[in-house]
């Protein structure tokens, strides 16, 4: 098992070399620069950063390139150990690293929370919890920004599957069998009534030589305000 992780990660390095965090980051820090206006000092929380939090990392870069007069903290919040914690503390001041556990004693509030690529391996027929971890971060933060997937068939089930496998079985991130579809992931947002501001589709986060990989249709981008005040046009 240890043999097939390993040349899995190489073998994600080798066909992607990142490019797929590149893309995400870039995307998402775009969104963020757009909100923040002239903003001094910006706060933001990340869900379920993994292992390897290279897309935080690469927001953090291309937010401060931009504004470099802004001060910048991120919060990452995921299941790490005491000595992953530690590790990954030493690397960037401004980024932080926190057992999920101590989420909910968590008093901050925070300009951005972002919840890339998470929900559909918290389940998807857990409604029930997707909704917990929205609202809770509803209460700490004025905007979230969802990044997932769409399944539209049983093919693109099997592509996202698939993707999955690639990036995340050798870090032990459990592959999920099911995804989000538009309905089910409009229902959600309805039942928590969460007013989403901007949804983004038809971006490419693969090179477009990757075949299947490459569909936009797949991903898709969701900003909603969780302040009633802040509402933005689409």
């Amino acid at each position: 098992m240890k043999i097939i992780k390993f040349f899995l990660q190489y073998f994600r390095f080798f066909l992607f070399n990142e490019y797929r965090e590149k893309q995400l980051s870039l995307y998402v820090s775009r969104e963020i620069k757009n909100l923040i206006k002239d903003k001094k000092e910006l706060k933001i929380l990340d869900f379920g950063s993994g292992m390897n939090p290279i897309v935080i990392k690469l927001i953090y870069s291309n937010i401060i390139s931009k504004h470099n007069h802004i001060k910048l903290n991120i919060d990452c919040y995921d299941f790490y150990t005491d000595k992953q914690i530690s590790i990954l503390n030493k690397e960037l001041d401004n980024i932080s690293f926190y057992k999920l556990s101590e989420l909910n004693k968590v008093s901050n509030n925070y300009d951005f929370a972002l919840i890339l690529d998470v929900l559909h391996h918290v389940g998807i027929n857990d409604t029930e919890k997707i909704s917990n971890i929205i609202n809770n971060l509803s209460r700490i933060s004025k905007f979230i920004i969802i990044k997932d997937h769409f399944c539209n068939n049983f093919f693109s089930k099997i592509i996202l599957i698939i993707m999955d496998f690639i990036g995340n079985f050798y870090n032990n991130v459990n592959i999920p069998k099911l995804y989000f579809t538009e309905k089910i992931y409009n229902e959600i947002l309805k039942n928590n009534n969460m007013l989403e501001i901007k949804r983004l589709t038809n971006y490419y986060y693969y090179k477009k030589y990757w075949l299947f990989f490459t569909n936009p249709n797949l991903h898709f981008i969701s900003i909603f305000t969780c302040e009633k005040s802040n509402h933005i046009n689409k």
